[in-house]
């Protein structure tokens, strides 16, 4: 299903799926607080989003998950780049004026950097 497979990131891979209304209230949910969903039960993450049991599994079907411990491992591997990635920053004027020559090319790195990782 996917090409990149262990390449890209659980987040990365959550923007490439065909997913169910239900599905996306629950990918929505760990995009918004990742840390919350890794810390909490089946039931608890149902309770929230207002889902069943039965879309939290498929969702881990459909991402070819063995089932929400390995989502919740994937969802916490991810966690840094996605952070990063997510990350406010402006592509479009990356280099302000009255910047430093070490400045510049530190933000430019940056932009380098977010490419990668998107």
């Amino acid at each position: 299903m996917f090409l990149r497979g262990e390449f890209m990131n659980i987040f990365s891979k959550f923007n490439h799926m065909d997913l169910t209304e239900n599905e996306k209230i629950l990918v929505d949910f760990i995009q918004n607080d990742p840390q919350a969903f890794i810390k909490m039960s089946a039931s608890a993450i149902c309770k929230t989003c207002y889902v069943s049991s039965s879309t939290l599994y498929r969702l881990c079907h459909k991402l070819e998950l063995s089932g929400l411990s390995e989502l919740k491992v994937q969802v916490s591997s991810s966690l840094t780049s996605y952070m990063q990635e997510k990350k406010n920053f402006d592509y479009n004027y990356p280099v302000k004026p009255n910047q430093t020559q070490y400045q510049m090319t530190h933000q430019l790195k940056e932009v380098y950097e977010q490419t990668i990782l998107s």
